[in-house]
């Protein structure tokens, strides 16, 4: 288990960043995603009454971090579980590579505390020197992260609050909503959908 700082954030944003497949081309260029070199990438989404599933078939991304802690991948999955909960889970053919779950745990109307939990497959080495080797990468993604949502919010407090347009790629963000407001979703599975990351 790992409580990180808090951070300047709406749940929502933070939320929507980590399920947003799009943004790790941006904020994370050349550590998760390269920016300048796309990948096909299939995706599948399941929504279930009160939480929904979304499912990349794809390659093993370009960025340094995503080689050295997966291996191949064949498919990577998120869910949102209501109201503050992200898991990602990273698959190889194997099976599981990796494993996050994070809490999303609100502070006051203007923070979040990130509570995120970890777990890999037993392999080769000391546990300890995997999860050293998961922080260090994991502490340049989550600083970046949180300064694009310290902006967001910055922005949204400026000039009121957000009026956001969903773009074609923008799958989630209505079910996100809909379950992160109390509603519920209509069971369904929808795509294959292709897109390039």
């Amino acid at each position: 288990w790992w409580a990180m700082r808090p951070e300047t954030a709406r749940v929502f944003d933070a939320l929507d960043n980590v399920l947003d497949p799009f943004h790790t081309n941006f904020i994370h260029d050349g550590i998760i995603r390269v920016k300048h070199r796309r990948q096909r990438v299939e995706q599948t989404i399941r929504t279930f009454e009160r939480s929904f599933e979304v499912i990349y078939v794809q390659d093993t991304d370009h960025g340094w971090m995503s080689r050295a802690l997966e291996g191949p991948r064949a498919q990577s999955r998120g869910f949102y579980y209501p109201p503050v909960a992200f898991q990602g889970r990273w698959e190889g053919p194997k099976g599981l590579t990796l494993c996050v779950t994070i809490w999303f745990v609100p502070e006051d109307e203007h923070s979040i505390r990130p509570v995120a939990r970890f777990s890999t497959p037993k392999a080769k080495g000391p546990a300890w020197l995997k999860e050293a080797m998961i922080r260090l990468f994991l502490f340049q993604v989550i600083d970046q992260d949180a300064d694009a949502l310290k902006k967001l919010h910055d922005n949204i407090a400026r000039f009121g609050g957000p009026r956001f347009g969903a773009g074609p790629g923008d799958r989630l963000g209505d079910k996100l909503m809909t379950l992160y407001q109390g509603g519920r979703l209509e069971p369904g599975e929808f795509g294959p959908f292709e897109m390039e990351l």
